[in-house]
């Protein structure tokens, strides 16, 4: 408000100096109190017309400096709106992120446990089939080994690593179509057979007779995937009883004549 009449008294000024400029140059026969009175109303008209126009200008100003406030504060405002929802955002995402975090560590952990658990029982597992007497195999659908015991591979008469991936077919030789007949039999039917026997021939060349049982492996209890069973070396037996069959056969030759 000071400036405005500032401004007013220092038009209001000029305009008298420059009224009284003109009139003296004119030359005019004005009297004193005429040409006071004209040069007051010029300067008066001058200053008002000046002043109209700087407050004015001020207006015009500070409507633009009060509009662009204004717009100022509004972006400020989206701007922490904004913020504000990104950082929510940000916190639900981390918690979300957390959660999940959190249910990963609590699955690897079960499965770790579960891992141990598989591994002690198959240590057990393992134990407990080496110090057995008999012999206990695994085959895939081919009949080659996927899994034995040592006291198997005492009967074949091969070290463990000969007989990974070894067939039936390499041991069981002119018995190997019965062998092949009997593990059909179980895949199609899906029913163990016990008592199975047929001849084998150890690495050595040796004929020994083993009698086996056999059933079928299923993935997640359906689909096929393999074999297993337990083998006996019943090779003291079978030479007992063909002995045995001798004698008799010979006792009736004699009770015959």
């Amino acid at each position: 408000m000071v400036r405005p009449l500032v401004i007013t008294f220092c038009v209001m000024l000029v305009g008298v100096l420059l009224c009284e400029w003109v009139l003296g140059t004119l030359q005019t026969d004005t009297t004193p109190w005429a040409y006071r009175l004209v040069t007051i109303i010029f300067a008066a008209l001058l200053a008002s017309g000046m002043t109209y126009i700087v407050i004015r200008k001020q207006d015009s100003l500070f409507q633009e400096v009060h509009e662009e406030d204004s717009k100022l504060r509004e972006s400020e405002a989206v701007l922490q709106d904004s913020c504000v929802e990104l950082e929510n955002q940000v916190k639900e995402q981390t918690g979300e992120f957390t959660l999940v975090n959190n249910q990963l560590r609590v699955e690897i952990k079960k499965r770790k446990q579960l891992e141990v658990a598989l591994h002690e029982s198959e240590d057990k597992t393992r134990n407990i089939l080496n110090s057995i007497e008999d012999g206990f195999f695994e085959v895939d659908l081919s009949g080659n080994f996927t899994s034995f015991n040592e006291s198997l591979c005492r009967i074949i008469g091969y070290t463990r690593k000969e007989m990974m991936g070894m067939s039936y077919r390499d041991y069981s030789k002119e018995n190997a179509d019965k062998v092949y007949a009997t593990f059909n039999k179980v895949f199609k039917s899906g029913e163990s057979v016990k008592e199975f026997d047929w001849e084998i021939y150890k690495k050595d060349g040796t004929k020994r007779y083993v009698e086996a049982s056999i059933s079928l492996i299923k993935n997640f209890g359906t689909e096929p995937r393999g074999f297993r069973g337990i083998v006996r070396d019943i090779t003291e037996r079978r030479e007992t009883e063909d002995k045995i069959k001798e004698m008799l056969n010979a006792f009736g030759k004699i009770w015959t004549k």
